[in-house]
């Protein structure tokens, strides 16, 4: 079998294409270029667009290949990159790199492979090239290829690349044959066939596919929509296609034109084929393979047959050997597929057989063992789009879930579900669909997806004519509602418009108008209908009421113009009439008028108005004064009668009134009434008199005793209002007096004053009162310390006038008294005394004061002088006891002390030094001595090492001061010398010099020190500025010496030298130099200078010539850089710049142009060019439509310039022509017209225009008027024809039409019709008629019988529609009038009316009812608020008259009522009371109004601040007060009372009267209580023990203090009371206006002021002296005892004497007497000395008697 078949396919030839010529067209060639044969050989490809032609705007797309299809282990062969599309005439190579899916990066070389010298678009030499890029292919990804050449335009630009990968697989069991042929790019024209193949090459393999792959070369943009270059089939099996999907275009190849109509260029493409061929068994099977997770369906491979030559063949599944999996897989055709999943985990191969019957009938059968392959487990992932549903017409939209299935994926078979599949208008928008995926395995997984659903259904429109009549002002809108009839949407209508809703008198008849209806969604569809306008509007009559008076003989004559107040019509009035013009006597008052206005159109109205006759002849008034009492209320009435006087009139009086009838209090006096007399006829005149109202009526009187008291001046004064006790008055109180106000201290005791209460009108009473006068006030005690000498027997005595210093009482003082007025010497110091004042009223007060009693006897002073050595410190001590030679005082010596003690050297020489003694009275004295101060101790000399500097000049002194390193004197240095201090050059280096010292006092000593000379003194630098040239190289040198300007030093320099001294063309200009000078010292200095640096040589212009093109708005522009033809500069071009850049259409031909380069240091030079200029852009032409109009022949003409719309041309258009001008009636309707131009440089370009021929002349309309009954049920038929008077047209009339043929009762008179006449062209006019409608029925008049009500005001007014009960007319009625409509309080009850009902046509009937008036109004009310006195019994009465505030009433007041009258103290402060008040119809009110009941009155104060002593503990009884009866609170509210002896603070308290439960008002009494800080000092104060201390001898640091034995309360302590040890005593400060309340305390502890010496000793040890006694020695621990005997030796010596035995028992302890037991008796000398209280050095010094 298999030799028959072997044989068979020897001869078996199968032909693809065409082996010489490729392309059948003769394009260009494909020629071979690789050949390759292997087992599982085959390939892959990727095509990319790079350009497409067509887009405005286009960039370079990166072109990314995504290769995708090569098996996991196959083996790379060869790869291929090819492109196609650049026409750039210089290219034939480039380079390009690749960056591959593991981001490595290679390059490449690209060859020219074929050039197509056909034009492509109008380009010749189409390019294509090759690449092998098989290195950088690693298997399936993305390949990013850069480097593929781009141009300047897109048509020069490379546009389109493939790459073909060939690979093989080892695994594959077929040998496959690969041959490509490739070459140059193809040209297509219109729709021509083209055939692409090969020969199969002459080896025994069968070729199974071919395919052929285009290189998109050139893709267009036309429309919307990508164009691409028409595919080619060779035969149903064997295709060529291209992989335009991968283009990036938004482009799927089912969208793919693939034979579009080929415009006006062709269509180019590279071509490369390549074929595969595959060796095969009798039944061959593509592939044997697949994946596991592949849902049942899915394809595994195509089946092959070859063994019965080339005819079909079918394929089943079969039983037998092999069959085992026959039923896990399919057969459809040729494709085996499977029938369910498969899992590779759990079993990985399956068998089936495979049957394959010929057409001929032969069979054959073969086994396949199938793989599944492994594959990475697939998650169960749902996935989704987006999508957008448009809803239907019923507002509806249906999804499956595979139209939001975006690729879902899950291993083996799954289902889709949605939670949402149907939508309606609710859903517009977006809307949130869940899709979830579940496959056989259980696995499940939701995403979501948006679903935009859309209407775009527009909405229904149905509209209808409608007719509607214009208003008053002849104007109507009209609303969208009228026009729509029923109009609809799929979902909801949003908004309906019309295009016209108001129209006037300018369109009466038929309007055509546009509704369009808008739905929710934004669709909007519109609709004509026909608006008919109509105008019925009776003109309006606008009347005025007027008022004519009669004349002489009872006359008045009137004329529509007086009625008339500006009637109109919507049109014109035609005529004004009147029905009553002629009044006398008989119609004096109202007359009803009707006034008739007819307008042009036959329309009419009337309208009544009110002509008033009038009578105005005044009565006669006569008046008479008079004069009314007040009576004990304050009240008077009058009436008409008494103040008229016999009023007459002319015909007859009707009423006679007053404006005023009721007088009170604020009318006393004269008052002007005025009497009014009113006739029948309503005329009036009026009249004033005089009534004068009188009161003499005494005002009650009521007084009150009070109690005050003086003030600090003796003086008070009293008001009226303390002793008025609510005196009134039936008017008003005009002033309350007394005759005494003013009271002194002659008036202490009871008084009587009167009150005289005088009211406003005169009257006036007086009641006596009794004021009592106190005097609480205490003397004012005022004191003066004052000092006193004791006398020679130590006694003073004071009188009380010494220690008052004026004090003063608001009476008169009676008497002054002290306490204390003798003193001795016990009392030395102060003594407080204490001064009484006591006054003639009995008050009296107390004050302390101090008395100083002093002892001035001052002690004896005697001196001795000394001479003192200053230590080395310069320092000396001296004590007192040194100068001290035996001073002493009568009474004792307290202290000794010196002025000075202390000495230093400015004291050297003699002092003069005062010793002062002061005795235990503090008396002292002075007397001087000399103490000598020596100085002998020699100054010490320090000195220092210096460095100095030599000058500028080399010079250099020194100071002693630089030398000296602090020398130093115990007193002070005089002079500093030094034996050199001028140095120069000769003594750089070390030198020794001695430093001497002389202090003040001749004292002198010597030291040595160094002194270093240096020398750092800079050169002096001097520079120049000089100016280079570069040389021919740009090259410049320079020397210091070109610098240097003549630079020195002090000494001598070494070296110059330079910073920089080469330049170049960098240096040009000015470059800082800096010269250093170096001097032989080593010192140094620089200094800059300016080298500047020129360049003077021009640089070299070289030019070339040029060919611009204009632009489209006829400019060109060029560069420099465009002339310039490589021009060069020794250093460098700073710019290149031309004379001329900006050419325009004048320029067109040879321009010369100079070339202008400028180097960087200004040098420049020229050179011309030739830049020729050329133009060939085609005018840009722009067309407008119009529209002509025929004229009365029937023609019209039109011009060029009316076609063209502002077309222009870069440079300018020469001609201007059109293919047609002259039109007529044949052309109505749109004509195409070419407008044609040519510009001065012979472009030429067209346009097409539209002119629109319209006939607009209409028709001659001519109609006639005329009058129509309407029958019997009021209605009214006409026809065109009736008002048709012979209209025309030029043409031929088509139709007649009336807006209006139908008339009914609302159309009564005149009535304006439309006669409408359309020709054959659709033109149409109208005119108007007038149909004039009439009817003559008289209404039907119904009335009713009413009851009303009087307003507040006491009218009431009605209505004709109240009185009418459903009066009705045959049409319409007009009016509906009555004759009386206004009704006042006279016409309460019954009255008739008459209700005249006038239809719309001017008929008219009356009829009687009956109108019944009531008054329900209440009267209204107002009130005022008074204030009212309780009287002496508690009471106060008010009345009605004081409440009411002029209350009123509709009509009349019957009577006033108060709910209370009367009111006491329960009633204090603001009480409500009720007014009622009835009119005549018994109609009640009532308001509330405030009774303030005022309490009693206020307490009164002499001084409403008063100031007490904290230390007099004042309480509430010692406030000043005038009242008897008075209460105290803390606050202003508060209800709790304060007792009589509640203390008092500082603060307001508040007072109030009271009688029983009735209290006053609070008067507030600001209370200040005053206190002095207390005294402050020393809480513990030492006493002398020696001496016996009192009071005085107590320290504060005020003065004004007096002294207690307790902390508060006590007797002050005499100035001599005697102080006790361990005792404390309490000071208040006495300097304040008050004494302080709080006291400072001290502890008085007694100790040892001074020693006392007792001279004796009787050393006998009998007890008695045994010792020398020194009293309070050991007070002074730092005491020292010195015993000398009578030659002056020192015997006995110690320190701190007295404390326990150490005391001189007439036993020696120094010199010879030491040891040998008692001093022999005698007298000795002692000197005491010890450290005092006060820190002072006190001295004893004496003779001490030893005695046995």
């Amino acid at each position: 079998m298999k030799k028959k078949l072997l044989f068979f396919l020897i001869h078996y030839i199968f032909l693809i294409g065409v082996p010489t010529k490729i392309l059948a067209n003769g394009d260009g060639d494909l020629n071979s270029s690789y050949s390759k044969t292997k087992i599982g050989l085959n390939y892959v490809s990727s095509t990319r667009v790079t350009k497409q032609r067509g887009v405005d705007s286009y960039g370079t797309p990166i072109p990314t290949f995504r290769i995708t299809g090569i098996p996991v282990g196959a083996i790379i062969e060869d790869a291929f990159l090819y492109m196609a599309g650049s026409t750039i005439s210089s290219l034939s190579f480039f380079n390009l790199s690749i960056n591959n899916p593991s981001n490595i990066v290679e390059s490449y070389a690209a060859s020219l492979i074929g050039t197509t010298p056909d034009a492509c678009w109008g380009y010749n030499n189409t390019k294509s090239f090759r690449a092998n890029i098989k290195t950088i292919i690693t298997g399936n990804g993305d390949y990013v290829v850069s480097g593929i050449p781009t141009a300047a335009t897109l048509n020069d630009d490379m546009n389109g690349a493939t790459i073909i990968v060939i690979y093989s697989d080892p695994s594959a069991n077929f040998t496959g044959s690969i041959e490509i042929k490739d070459g140059s790019v193809v040209l297509l024209s219109n729709n021509s066939n083209r055939t692409i193949g090969f020969n199969k090459p002459n080896y025994l393999i069968t070729p199974i596919l071919s395919r052929g792959f285009g290189i998109v070369s050139d893709v267009q943009y036309i429309g919307s929509q990508y164009k691409f270059p028409d595919n080619v089939f060779v035969s149903a099996t064997l295709p060529y296609y291209f992989n335009f999907y991968e283009a990036n275009l938004n482009v799927t190849p089912a969208t793919l034109d693939y034979n579009h109509q080929f415009f006006t260029q062709t269509d180019c493409v590279q071509w490369v084929t390549a074929g595969q061929y595959y060796q095969v068994n009798n039944i061959e099977l593509s592939n044997k393979s697949i994946p596991e997770n592949k849902p049942g369906g899915t394809t595994v491979g195509n089946l092959f047959s070859f063994f019965d030559g080339n005819t079909s063949y079918s394929y089943s599944l079969v039983s037998g050997d092999g069959d085992d999996d026959n039923s896990y897989f399919t057969i459809s055709g040729n494709t085996l597929q499977s029938a369910t999943c498969f899992d590779f985990e759990i079993r990985s191969t399956y068998s089936i057989r495979v049957r394959s019957v010929s057409s001929s009938g032969v069979v054959s059968n073969e086994i396949f063992i199938i793989t599944a392959t492994d594959e990475t487990e697939i998650p169960v992932t749902a996935k989704a789009k987006n999508i957008t549903l448009q809803l239907d017409t019923f507002g509806k939209a249906i999804i499956q879930p595979s139209d939001i299935d975006n690729g879902s994926t899950g291993n083996c078979g799954f289902d889709l579900s949605i939670d949402k599949n149907t939508f309606d208008c609710t859903n517009i928008g977006a809307n949130i669909v869940s899709l979830t995926i579940t496959d056989t395995n259980g696995g499940s997984n939701t995403t979501t997806s948006i679903v935009t659903i859309e209407d775009k259904v527009k909405p229904t429109v149905i509209t209808h004519n409608i007719t509607v009549q214009l208003d008053a002002l002849g104007k109507v809108t009209i609303n969208e509602s009228q026009i729509n009839n029923g109009s609809s949407d799929n979902c909801a209508i949003d908004k309906i418009t019309l295009d016209k809703t108001d129209y006037d008198c300018s369109n009466v008849g038929a309007n055509t108008v546009t509704l369009t209806v808008l739905d929710v969604n934004g669709n909007s569809d519109s609709k004509t209908a026909i608006v008919t306008i109509e105008d019925q509007i009776k003109p309006k009559v606008i009347t005025q009421n007027i008022t004519v008076q009669l004349d002489a003989l009872g006359k008045a004559t009137i004329t529509e113009s007086q009625i008339d107040n500006g009637s109109t019509d919507n049109c014109a009035i035609d005529k004004i009439t009147l029905d009553k013009t002629d009044f006398d006597c008989t119609n004096v008052g109202a007359n009803r008028v009707t006034l008739t206005v007819l307008d042009v159109n036959g329309n009419s109205d009337s309208k009544t108005a009110i002509v008033t006759v009038e009578d105005k002849v005044k009565p006669t008034v006569v008046i008479q004064n008079i004069t009314v009492q007040l009576d004990v209320l304050g009240k008077a009435a009058i009436t008409p009668t008494q103040i008229d006087n016999g009023s007459t009139d002319n015909c007859a009086i009707d009423k006679i009134t007053l404006d005023k009838t009721n007088f009170d209090c604020t009318n006393v006096g004269a008052n002007t009434v005025t009497l009014t007399v009113l006739d029948v006829n309503g005329n009036s005149d009026s009249k004033t008199a005089t009534v004068t109202i009188e009161d003499k009526v005494k005002p009650t009187v009521i007084t009150q005793n009070i109690t005050v008291q003086l003030d600090a001046l003796g003086k008070v004064t009293i008001n009226e209002s303390q002793i008025n006790n609510g005196s009134s008055d039936n008017c008003v109180i005009d002033k309350l007096t007394l005759d005494k106000t003013d009271f002194d201290c002659s008036n202490v005791g009871a008084n009587t004053v009167t009150l005289t209460v005088l009211d406003v009108n005169g009257n006036s009473d007086s009641k006596t009162a009794i004021v009592t006068i106190e005097d609480q006030i205490k003397p004012k005690v005022i004191t003066q310390n004052i000092t006193v000498q004791l006398d020679a027997l130590g006694k003073a005595t004071i009188t009380e006038s010494q220690i008052d210093n004026g004090s003063t009482d608001n009476c008169a003082i009676d008497k002054i008294t002290l306490d204390k007025t003798n003193f001795d010497c016990t009392n030395v110091g102060a003594n407080i005394v204490m001064l009484t004042v006591l006054d003639v009223n009995g008050n009296s007060d107390s004050k302390t004061a101090i008395v100083t009693v002093e002892d001035k006897v001052k002690p004896i002073v005697v001196t001795q002088n000394i001479t003192v050595q200053l230590d080395a410190l310069g320092k000396a001590t001296i004590t007192a006891e040194e100068i001290n030679n035996g001073s002493s005082d009568n009474c004792g010596i307290a202290t000794i002390t010196l002025d000075k003690i202390d000495f230093n050297c400015t004291n050297v020489g003699a002092n003069t030094v005062t010793l002062t003694s002061t005795d235990v009275n503090g008396n002292s004295d002075s007397k001087t001595a000399t103490v000598t101060i020596e100085d002998k101790v020699k100054p010490t000399v320090e000195t220092q090492n210096i460095i100095v500097q030599l000058d500028a000049f080399g010079k250099a002194t020194i100071t002693e001061s630089q030398i000296d390193n602090g020398s130093t004197d115990n007193c002070a240095i005089d002079k500093l010398t030094l034996d050199k201090t001028d140095f120069d050059c000769s003594n750089v280096g070390a030198n020794t010099v001695t430093l001497t010292v002389l202090d003040i006092n001749g004292n002198s000593d010597s030291k040595t020190a160094i002194v270093t000379i240096e020398d750092k003194v800079k050169p002096t630098v001097v520079t120049q500025n000089i100016t280079v040239q570069l040389d021919a190289l740009g090259k410049a040198i320079i020397t210091e010496s070109q610098i240097d300007n003549g630079s020195t030093d002090n000494c001598a320099m070494d070296k110059i030298t330079l910073d920089k001294t080469d330049f170049d063309c960098s240096n040009i200009g000015i470059n800082t130099v800096t010269l250093t000078v170096l001097d032989v010292n080593g010192n140094s200095d620089s200094k800059t200078a300016t080298v500047t640096i020129e360049d003077q040589v021009k640089p070299t212009v070289v030019t070339q010539d040029i060919t611009v093109q204009l632009d489209a708005s006829g400019k060109a522009i060029i560069t420099p850089t465009q002339i310039d033809n490589g021009s060069s500069d020794n250093c460098l071009i700073d710019k290149i710049t031309l004379d001329k850049t900006d050419f325009n259409c004048s320029n067109v031909g040879a321009n010369t142009v100079t070339l202008t380069v400028l180097d960087v240091n200004g040098n420049s030079a020229s050179k011309t060019a030739i830049v020729t200029i050329e133009d060939q852009v085609k005018p840009i032409v722009i067309i407008q439509n119009i529209a002509v109009q025929l004229d009365a022949l029937g023609k019209a003409t039109i011009t060029e310039s009316q076609i063209d719309n502002g077309s222009t041309d870069n440079c300018g258009i020469d001609t201007m022509t059109l293919d047609k001008m002259t039109f007529d009636c044949s052309n109505i309707g749109d004509n195409n017209v070419a407008l044609n131009l040519t510009d001065k440089s012979g472009n030429s370009a067209s346009g097409i225009a539209v002119v629109t021929v319209k006939d607009l002349i209409p028709p001659t309309v001519i109609s006639q008027n005329i009058t129509v009954q309407l029958d019997a049920i009021g209605n009214a038929v006409i026809v065109p024809a009736l008002i048709n008077n012979g209209s025309t047209d030029n043409c031929a009339i088509a139709t007649m039409s009336l807006d209006k043929t139908n008339f009914d009762c609302s159309n009564m008179g005149d009535n304006i019709v439309t006669l409408t006449v359309t020709d054959v062209n659709g033109n149409s006019a109208s005119k108007i008629a007038t149909v004039k409608i009439e009817d003559k029925l008289k209404p039907i008049v119904i009335t009713q019988n009413i009851t009303i009500e009087l307003d507040a005001s006491g009218n009431a007014v009605i209505t004709a529609a109240e009185i009418d009960n459903g009066s009705t007319d045959n049409c319409a009625i007009d009016k509906i009038e009555i004759n009386k409509t206004s009704f006042t309080c006279s016409n309460i009850g019954a009255n008739n009316v008459i209700l005249t009902v006038t239809d719309v046509n001017g008929n008219s009937a009356s009829k009687n009812a009956t109108v019944t008036v009531q008054d329900k109004i209440s009267p209204i009310v107002i009130t005022q608020n008074i204030t009212v006195q309780l009287n002496l019994s508690g009471d106060s009465v008010i009345t009605e008259a004081q409440i009411d505030n002029g209350s009123t009433d509709n009509c009349t007041i019957d009577k006033m009522t108060l709910d209370k009258t009367t009111f006491n103290c329960s009633n204090l402060g603001d009480n409500i009371v009720t007014l009622t008040v009835r009119d005549k119809s018994g109609n009640l009110a009532s308001a509330t109004a405030i009774v303030t009941v005022l309490p009693l009155s206020l307490p009164t104060f002499s001084n409403l601040t008063q100031e007490f002593c904290a230390i007099e503990n004042p309480v509430i009884s010692s406030i000043a007060v005038n009242s008897a009866y008075l209460k105290w609170f803390k606050d202003a509210s508060s209800s709790q009372t304060l007792s009589s002896n509640t203390a008092l603070t500082s603060g307001i308290y508040y007072a109030a009267n009271y009688n029983g439960s009735c209290y006053s008002d609070r008067v507030a009494v600001t209370i200040i209580v005053n206190d002095a800080l207390a005294p402050t000092g020393n809480a513990i104060q030492f006493m002398c023990k020696e001496k016996e201390a009192t009071v005085t001898d107590l320290i504060t640091n005020e003065e004004e203090v007096l002294w207690y034995e307790t902390p508060t309360g006590g007797f002050a302590l005499g100035s001599t009371t005697v102080l006790e040890d361990n005792h404390k005593y309490y000071a208040s400060y006495t300097g304040a206006e008050c004494e302080s309340s709080k006291r400072f305390e001290v502890e008085v502890v007694f100790r040892y002021c001074d020693v006392k010496v007792y001279n004796g000793i009787s050393a006998n040890g009998d007890g008695k002296n045994d010792y020398f006694e020194i009293e309070g020695a050991t007070t002074f621990p730092e005491n020292r005892l010195e015993i000398f005997d009578s030659w002056g030796s020192l015997v006995f010596e110690t320190a701190n004497y007295g404390n326990g035995e150490n005391l001189f028992r007439g036993v020696a302890n120094k010199g010879l007497g030491s040891g040998k037991g008692l001093l022999p008796f005698g007298t000795y000398y002692y000197v005491f000395s010890f450290t005092n209280h006060d820190n002072k050095r006190v001295t004893k010094t004496g003779f001490l008697h030893l005695n046995p």
